[in-house]
């Protein structure tokens, strides 16, 4: 790039970051948009600068100085103690003391360490604008409807995706189970944004019998998943089931105190529909075309591939396939890791420690692409239990039990709210997907509490 581009490129960085300090309305829109609008994908598949995947923080960044300029300028406070904005502040100030701690006994780097906790500060920043500049609406049916509708875009995005890899000449993968991914750069964030979209039709569908959109709220179910079957993702199956068979479990319980006997036998009922009609959405539209099913269901099979060693590098490459290991192995090897002293145990080996921080050109000292450790931070509870230790751990659950105590007070000044049951829906997909993926480094998932959390402090006041 010569002199006059970088000048030209400077000048216009220059006047974007005026116009958008000017209309902090229009810079949350836009980050919101990049929120859905993963152009990870793009760096990924495509050979696109690794900058692109990275807007969301650097629009952060600017908002960040917006919101502190407000904040001087009282546009804006924080004097509430119990607000849930507050609760997020100090989820940020605990996970930084906990990673100063293990920083200097772990001699880890400062710089990698904070640069991990960048998601956290996403969540703050959306948090705060989302309920400042309202560029939503701040209302139940508002919140269920934007995720409903962008939940639906996913479909023709995975449809064309599909198309590509199964029809086309573009061979972006071997199969559409990593390259239909919908608007994001990995299935794993789709499948949360499905699952979310999914479990809040069911409850409106339960709590106020009338359709979200134009249609019937079972058929709006049956769509929903239409990108899950074109994205091959085979665990997406028992993650809508387990789901679907908590909020009805949860309705029953509800139906029970209020011994509304009409209501238990149709819910009872569909306890016992929704998880067959999935199974044979699943069996006849994937595993039939795709899959051995007798194999898959196989507890010999589930058990080896969730539990499978890390592959030696020179195996691995020898054989084609990744070297990192089963999900449910991740787990089990963080913990033997931080048992190993009491310091690793409460504050685990350091921020950042399994990452590979590609914008920083450093890897973390767990990370590995094959190797006895490969694939050790590769679900959210293995690398929040290998990075921050229990002590980490426990912080997020109090984050989140803090957050119920919120939602539950607003319930109780108005009963009519479904405010505690969208928070019920939200939880049990983070802890599932927790199991399964990097649920809290995602910007979709950053949105979707975001939102929830701004719509909980819309109701506190």
């Amino acid at each position: 790039m010569d002199y006059i581009q970088a000048t030209n490129l400077l000048g216009i960085t220059i006047l974007v970051c005026i116009f958008l300090f000017l209309k902090p309305k229009v810079a949350t829109c836009i980050l919101l948009f990049f929120c859905f609008v993963d152009m990870g994908y793009f760096s990924r598949w495509f050979g696109y600068s690794r900058h692109f995947a990275r807007l969301p923080f650097y629009l952060a960044i600017i908002l960040s100085i917006i919101l502190f300029f407000h904040h001087l300028t009282l546009k804006f406070t924080l004097s509430n103690k119990e607000s849930p904005n507050k609760i997020v502040i100090k989820l940020i100030g605990a996970l930084l003391v906990t990673t100063a701690v293990s920083i200097i006994y772990n001699s880890q780097s400062i710089v990698t360490a904070l640069y991990e906790l960048r998601y956290y500060f996403l969540l703050f920043v959306l948090c705060l604008s989302i309920n400042l500049y309202k560029p939503l609406p701040l209302t139940e049916d508002g919140f269920i409807r934007l995720i409903v509708a962008f939940s639906l875009a996913q479909i023709p995005v995975t449809a064309i995706q599909h198309s590509l890899v199964t029809f086309g000449d573009l061979r972006m993968s071997s199969t559409p189970l990593d390259a239909a991914s919908g608007t994001f750069d990995n299935y794993g964030s789709l499948v949360f944004l499905q699952l979310i979209a999914i479990g809040m039709v069911l409850l409106y569908q339960l709590k106020r019998k009338t359709s979200v959109l134009l249609f019937n709220n079972y058929i709006l179910i049956a769509l929903l998943i239409l990108p899950l079957l074109l994205s091959y993702s085979r665990s997406a199956m028992g993650f809508i089931i387990i789901l679907v068979l908590l909020i009805l479990l949860i309705s029953l319980r509800d139906l029970l105190v209020k011994r509304n006997i009409p209501g238990l036998v149709k819910t009872l009922s569909l306890t016992v529909f929704f998880p067959i009609a999935i199974f044979t959405l699943f069996y006849f539209f994937f595993w039939q075309q795709h899959s051995d099913i007798g194999k898959v269901l196989n507890r010999m099979y589930i058990i080896e591939y969730f539990f499978r060693y890390p592959r030696p590098s020179i195996e691995a490459r020898i054989e084609g396939v990744h070297g990192v290991m089963g999900r449910g192995r991740a787990v089990s090897e963080s913990i033997q890791l931080v048992l190993r002293s009491p310091m690793g145990f409460l504050f685990g080996s350091g921020s950042g420690s399994t990452a590979d921080a590609s914008l920083l050109g450093t890897k973390g000292t767990l990370y590995q692409d094959y190797g006895p450790l490969a694939g050790i931070g590769r679900t959210q509870i293995s690398k929040t239990i290998a990075e921050q230790g229990f002590i980490g751990l426990a912080i997020l659950l109090l984050f989140f039990v803090t957050l119920w105590r919120q939602v539950r007070r607003s319930h109780r000044v108005n009963e009519t709210l479904m405010i505690k049951d969208m928070y019920t829906v939200i939880l049990i997909s983070i802890i599932t997907m927790g199991f399964y993926a990097k649920v809290l480094a995602s910007s979709i998932t950053m949105f979707v509490l975001a939102y929830f959390i701004a719509l909980i402090q819309s109701k506190a006041k």
